[in-house]
C-alpha cells in the first residue's frame, strides 16, 4: 500500500490510498444489496394483501351496449315518380329529396354498376335520349 500526503490523490497525510475501482465496486454492491432488500420487502407485503371480495351471485343481467342508429338510407321507391320523364337538374333534385338521399347523380342506363357503393346516393338511370328509366341507391 502506498502512503501519500497529497490532497489531489484523495488521501490524507499518512492514510493509505484506496484505489478508485475498489470504492466504486463497493458502492455498486451496496446499492444492489439495498435494491434487492427493497424488492424482497415489496414482494412480501404484496403477498400479505387480502383476496378480493366475492361478488354476490345475482340473476340480474346488465343491459347490452347500445349501438348507434344507422343513418337514414336512401329509398329509391320514392323516386319512381320520375320514371319516363325527361332528365333535368330540377327533376334530379326533386328525386333526391323525395328518396331521402344525400347525393344524386345521373348514370347511363347501359353503364355497369359503380364498385364504390354509397347507400346515401341516388343513381338515376338515363337513356341516351334523355328519358329516366330507373333509379337505385348505392
Amino acid at each position: 500500500m502506498r502512503m501519500t500526503n497529497s490532497p489531489a490523490s484523495g488521501g490524507r497525510q499518512g492514510q493509505p490510498v484506496r484505489p478508485l475501482v475498489a470504492r466504486t465496486a463497493r458502492t455498486a454492491f451496496m446499492a444492489l444489496t439495498a435494491f434487492m432488500a427493497l424488492t424482497s420487502l415489496t414482494g412480501l407485503l404484496a403477498g400479505c394483501q387480502s383476496p378480493p371480495t366475492e361478488r354476490p351471485l345475482t340473476s340480474e343481467v346488465p343491459e347490452p351496449p347500445s349501438f348507434a342508429a344507422p343513418p337514414d338510407t336512401c329509398k329509391a321507391a320514392a323516386a319512381r315518380f320520375g320514371l319516363g320523364l325527361r332528365a333535368s337538374a330540377s327533376l334530379l333534385e326533386e328525386m333526391r329529396q323525395r328518396s331521402g338521399a344525400s347525393v344524386a347523380r345521373n348514370v347511363r342506363a347501359t353503364d355497369t354498376a359503380d364498385p364504390t357503393q354509397d347507400m346515401m346516393r341516388l343513381n338515376v338511370q338515363v337513356e341516351p335520349s334523355g328519358r329516366v328509366v330507373g333509379a337505385y341507391c348505392g
